[in-house]
């Protein structure tokens, strides 16, 4: 008896030493994205037209580092490529993200420059989660100008992989850069397999295009808008999984 129960146990345990050890420490993300429109803080950085963007992440536990890429139109067309290196730890129901990310154009590299991050999400029950964010750029375009964007928001998990989001944004700039406004955006979503993800957004800010104007390069930038987007994300683990290669 005493025997069989120790079987029982070793087993056990060699079963979840192995759970263990296959568990990867490193994986690497990318993915793709067609949208209708590039917004970023309630304004288009597109000139209201359509952009392909894309990614790769490398992750070392809790650690990463990505690069981000768009096409972008400020009255002449451009590449934005966003450096990122940050920390995601995990804490009961809470999810943090703390890292640096820097705007680099490749055309008007004068108006490059870099952000501070941290962000958080608490999952409140399987479907509800709420979080928010804040960005310091303390050059922004390389204009001395300290910029803060503060943002809170909110998912809702429903049936059939759908799920409904919004946020509600603040951008302030601390010199006489430009008006400081409010910015919202609320959609639905649809993922496939955890993997590709349809999304309707309506995006609006408080600004009038003359304050627009102050801050962006065009009147209209600023405008209430609906954007369409459809996006690719997987990981090299994940197809892996998937075709039995980490087996």
């Amino acid at each position: 008896m005493i025997g069989g129960l120790l079987l029982v146990a070793l087993t056990a345990s060699g079963q979840a030493q192995e759970t263990v050890a296959v568990t990867p420490m490193f994986d690497v993300a990318f993915g793709a994205e067609l949208t209708s429109d590039y917004m970023s803080r309630g304004t288009t950085q597109t000139d209201g037209g359509p952009a392909i963007q894309g990614y790769i992440e490398a992750g070392v536990s809790t650690f990463y580092a990505g690069v981000w890429a768009s096409n972008v139109d400020y009255g002449f067309d451009d590449t934005e490529i966003d450096f990122s290196i940050g920390w995601r730890p995990e804490l009961g129901k809470f999810s943090f993200d703390f890292g640096y990310v820097y705007y680099y154009y490749i055309i008007d590299d004068g108006s490059s420059y870099g952000d501070l991050y941290a962000k958080t999400d608490y999952t409140v029950n399987d479907w509800l989660t709420v979080g928010g964010q804040v960005f310091y750029g303390p050059d922004y375009v390389q204009s001395s100008t300290d910029v803060l964007y503060t943002e809170a928001n909110t998912e809702i998990s429903l049936p059939w992989d759908f799920s409904l989001s919004g946020a509600l944004g603040y951008q302030d700039f601390e010199e006489k850069y430009g008006t400081d406004y409010w910015t919202w955006n609320a959609g639905v979503s649809w993922t496939w397999r955890d993997a590709l993800t349809f999304d309707v957004r309506y995006w609006d800010t408080d600004l009038t295009q003359k304050e627009c104007a102050g801050i962006s390069t065009r009147r209209n930038s600023c405008d209430a808008r609906v954007v369409a987007s459809v996006a690719f994300d997987t990981s090299w683990n994940a197809l892996k999984e998937l075709t039995g290669m980490g087996r």
